[in-house]
């Protein structure tokens, strides 16, 4: 982690609609490390329509930001 940054969340994207499908919360900057006190955890679903692609189509940006 860069010096000058105390504070990060992270954020999972889809790249097909650029929407935000799940945010952590602010994690502390120590020493170069960041830590998070919660988990980030969530559930992606996949419509029936969506069923005939192939599951590496579904692709997923992680976005690490300072806050």
């Amino acid at each position: 982690v860069p010096k000058g940054w105390d504070k990060l969340s992270v954020s999972l994207v889809s790249t097909e609609t650029g929407k935000t499908l799940s945010k952590s919360g602010k994690g502390s900057v120590q020493n170069g490390s960041c830590r998070w006190t919660e988990t980030l955890s969530d559930s992606i679903r996949i419509s029936h329509n969506d069923a005939s692609r192939d599951l590496g189509e579904c692709l997923f940006k992680l976005l690490v930001a300072m806050v």
